[in-house]
């Protein structure tokens, strides 16, 4: 596209939600180190199985790569559509698999088993025994935040209008529970959004580039 977060007005940051590395139950790999051993033996020998290139499972499984130091160009990563990457990771079909939060319902039920969620710290809820990348010792954090956008050339008088509507919104219990019930984090920000955007703008090119994913 030719087009970007530059060519509309930032308005608010709202929440996050991460992405969790899963493997199949009856799967040989145990653990993250396992999945370490074998990517830097050879970075090709696992499949690792998610949504389109470039997307944030795609963007977790290179970070991971880089944290132990291996090329991400050289992982064998297998993109999926429309959550076909699921039964793909059940049915063996892929070795790893990265995937949202929506797999626990997977996990829960026997078919899945997490070996690194990508959130800084620990989840609650039905997630607060599930580990993160970072306690397991690997430089591993990646948020797929949702936030809202206007038009170009926005009236100021109007995004301060939608900022401090959805300051209060974000301060009111219903929208608290619903955080809790979907285990979203709060990453509420407004002022200081497109200042985040530059750098998560600077950091992501840099990896796209390097999966031979961007140009730009």
């Amino acid at each position: 596209t030719g087009y970007s977060y530059r060519d509309m007005t930032p308005v608010a940051k709202v929440f996050s939600e991460y992405e969790m590395m899963v493997v199949r139950s009856e799967s040989p790999i145990k653990s993250l180190k396992d999945v370490e051993a074998a990517l830097k033996k050879d970075p090709g020998s696992l499949t690792i199985g998610g949504a389109s290139l470039g997307n944030s499972d795609h963007i977790a499984a290179a970070l991971f790569a880089k944290s132990i130091g291996v090329d991400p160009v050289k992982m064998n990563y297998i993109p999926y559509s429309g959550g076909e990457s699921n039964p793909a990771i059940i049915g063996g079909h892929v070795d790893v698999g990265m995937g949202g939060l929506d797999l626990i319902t997977h996990v829960e039920a026997g078919r899945m088993r997490v070996l690194g969620i990508t959130s800084p710290k620990r989840l609650g809820g039905r997630f607060q025994k599930l580990p993160t990348f970072v306690e397991q010792g690997y430089d591993v954090v990646n948020e797929n935040w949702r936030g809202l956008f206007g038009p170009p050339e926005m009236p100021p008088g109007v995004v301060q209008y939608w900022r401090d509507a959805l300051g209060k919104m974000v301060q009111s219990a219903a929208w608290k529970a619903e955080l809790e019930k979907n285990q979203w984090v709060s990453t509420f920000e407004t002022d200081t959004f497109r200042a985040s955007l530059d750098r998560e703008h600077q950091l992501y090119s840099a990896l796209l580039k390097q999966l031979g994913l961007s140009k730009q």
